[in-house]
Formats: C-alpha cells, sequence, structure tokens
C-alpha cells in the first residue's frame, strides 16, 4: 500500500481507494472495514452541516453576534470545518464508487482540503489571541477585534493558508506541461500525492511546498497557543484570589483553556501527519496495520477537532443557547398559531 498524503492529510480515507486486493486483516475484510469507516464519515459530516446551518443563521440573523469579533470568527472557523468534512465525504464516496478521476480532480482536492484545513489552524489560533486580549487586554480589545480589523484578519488567514496550495498546484501544471507523464490512474483515483509529486520532475518543490507551511504554523500556533493560554489562566487565577465573586468565571476560563488546548492539540496532530506515518512504521512493518492506525487517526484528529469547536464556542456559549432558545420558542409559537389559525377557519 503506498504512502499517500493530500496536503496535510496523509491519514484521509480517500488514500486507501479499496480497490487493493489484500488479505484480510484480524479476520475483518478490507472492502468492508473502509465502507463502515464512509457510514462513520457521513453520519459525522450530517450533524456538522446541520449545526453548521443553525448556528450561522443565528450569528448573522442578530446584530449583537454579527457585531462581535468573536462569533465572526466562530462563523469562518465553522465555515472552514463544515467545507472540508463535506469535500471529504464527496472525495471518499467517489472513490468507494470506484470512480476514476485524473490529476487535475486529484490536485484541485488537494489544494481545496489543505487550505482550508490551514485555515482552520489559523483561525484557531486567532479566536485564542482574541480570547487572551479580551481577557488581559480589556481596553484594547475594541480597538484591536473592530470589525475592519477582524475582517483584515480574516483576509490575511485566506492568504496565508492558500498561498503555498496555489503555488504547489501551479508547479504542478507547469511540471505537466513541461512534458511530464501524467500518473496512471491507479495511483490519481486514490489520490497519492507523494507518489504523485514523486513523478514530477520538480518533486523536491512539491515536497518543499507541502512540507514548509506545516512545520511554519505547527511553530507558530503552537508558541502563541502557549503564550495566549498561560496568561489567561494566570489571569483568572488572579480574579478567583481577588474576587470570590468571579471565582465561577476563573473556573469556566479555566475549563475554555482545557477544551482550546484540546482543540488545537488535534488540529496540530493534523499538520505532523509524516511523524505520525514514521511513528507507525515503528510499530509495525504490516502495511494492512499501518492502513488502519493511519485511518482511526484521521478520525480521531481531523473530525475530534471538528467536533470540538461546537462544544467550546457553541453548545457551552451562553449567547448562542439564549438565541437559539428564542428562534426554536419563536417556530413553535408560530407553528401552534397556525395550527389554531387553521382549526378554526
Amino acid at each position: 500500500m503506498a504512502r499517500t498524503d493530500n496536503g496535510t492529510n496523509s491519514n484521509h480515507p480517500a488514500n486507501f481507494s479499496g480497490n487493493e486486493s489484500v488479505p484480510p486483516l484480524l479476520g475483518i475484510d478490507y472492502q468492508l472495514y473502509f465502507s463502515i469507516i464512509q457510514i462513520i464519515n457521513i453520519a459525522m459530516m450530517v450533524p456538522s452541516i446541520a449545526f453548521f446551518v443553525c448556528i450561522t443563521a443565528i450569528i448573522f440573523g442578530e446584530a449583537s453576534l454579527r457585531e462581535n469579533s468573536r462569533y465572526v470568527l466562530f462563523s469562518n472557523l465553522l465555515t472552514c470545518d463544515t467545507c472540508f468534512l463535506t469535500s471529504s465525504v464527496i472525495i471518499t464516496s467517489l472513490i468507494w464508487q470506484h470512480q476514476r478521476y485524473g490529476l487535475a480532480a486529484c490536485y484541485t482536492y488537494v489544494i481545496i482540503s489543505s487550505t482550508l484545513n490551514h485555515c482552520g489552524v489559523l483561525c484557531v489560533t486567532l479566536m485564542s489571541f482574541e480570547r487572551y486580549v479580551a481577557v488581559c487586554h480589556p481596553l484594547h480589545h475594541a480597538a484591536w477585534f473592530n470589525r475592519r480589523a477582524t475582517a483584515l484578519s480574516l483576509a490575511a488567514i485566506w492568504a496565508l493558508a492558500s498561498v503555498c496550495q496555489v503555488v504547489r498546484g501551479g508547479v504542478v501544471l507547469a511540471g505537466t506541461a513541461a512534458g511530464a507523464a501524467e500518473p496512471p490512474l491507479n495511483v490519481t483515483s486514490s489520490c497519492s500525492t507523494y507518489v504523485i509529486d514523486a513523478a514530477m520532475p520538480n518533486a523536491d518543490v512539491l515536497v518543499t511546498l507541502r512540507e514548509l507551511p506545516n512545520a511554519v504554523f505547527f511553530t507558530a500556533c503552537a508558541v502563541t497557543q502557549t503564550f495566549a493560554y498561560v496568561r489567561i489562566v494566570a489571569a483568572a487565577r488572579r480574579a478567583a484570589a481577588t474576587a470570590s465573586d468571579r471565582a465561577s468565571n476563573a473556573r469556566r476560563a479555566t475549563n475554555t483553556v482545557a477544551l482550546h488546548a484540546v482543540q488545537l492539540f488535534l488540529y496540530l496532530c493534523a499538520l505532523s501527519n509524516t511523524l505520525l506515518l514514521m511513528l507507525f512504521t515503528l510499530v509495525t512493518s504490516d502495511a494492512r496495520v499501518i492502513g488502519v492506525l493511519r485511518i482511526n487517526a484521521y478520525l480521531v484528529i481531523f473530525f475530534g477537532s471538528r467536533f470540538v469547536a461546537p462544544l467550546v464556542y457553541g453548545l457551552r456559549d451562553k449567547e448562542l443557547r439564549r438565541h437559539f432558545r428564542k428562534r426554536v420558542a419563536c417556530r413553535y409559537f408560530a407553528a401552534s398559531t397556525g395550527k389554531v389559525d387553521a382549526a378554526s377557519n
């Protein structure tokens, strides 16, 4: 089984076409196992889309929320995560249906998924910094995170997340135009970019463009996250020590810090797939076992990080819960009133 990578996601199930003729592992048929994974993918995507639609409607339907930088950043994160999950399920579904597609389609998906994943990492880091400013420098928060500053920050995030990926796609296009043979269909059909990159005349450039953003983002985001939340926890402890009535706020801040740490840890793990693959090869040399480990790692890292976000910013947020209950109550009241009017007529 070939080593594969979709830019930042070498554990993606799309990298295992399910067409390979391999013996069962521990009595489990590979095709059946991949089918179960695909069902899990779809089952996890559906509530994510529903949550995205619901929360986005609430945020942009309430002036107090859409003017708040915290919720604008959250809606951007939800957009990245939902689009990432949807594109992942679509490409995996095509592979499970044994659909064939060429280099252009494969690398288009690579660019999109890599950009969305990097954008999510940067957005979580920016949200962490926003909470740091709100807690530790409240007098500067209104100036640093007004509407214009937030819009510029999001534009910078999307630019940083996409620039290397667009250049990477251009390098592949240039290599193809230079006369390099397009990889065979059994390679591109599973989006095996390790193999595709190796087949290009400018393979070293492609590897650099693939790994350099991961290393830079991993380091920068880890340092920023650590700094922000060490300061937030310290501020929360000081508040709890000096004012007993703020002790509950300090506990909530500490809980939020823990959830943020888990979320960013999963995001950053997504940028270290090469390291994960090295660890898996140290554990076993069986390609089938490594394949199963990589798919399970994909479910935990890529889907897990995208389920922590609603927990941190959505379900635990009092304002979002209040507006959600208000909208549900209004819909229920309108439906009940309509039924009464229909009955009276």
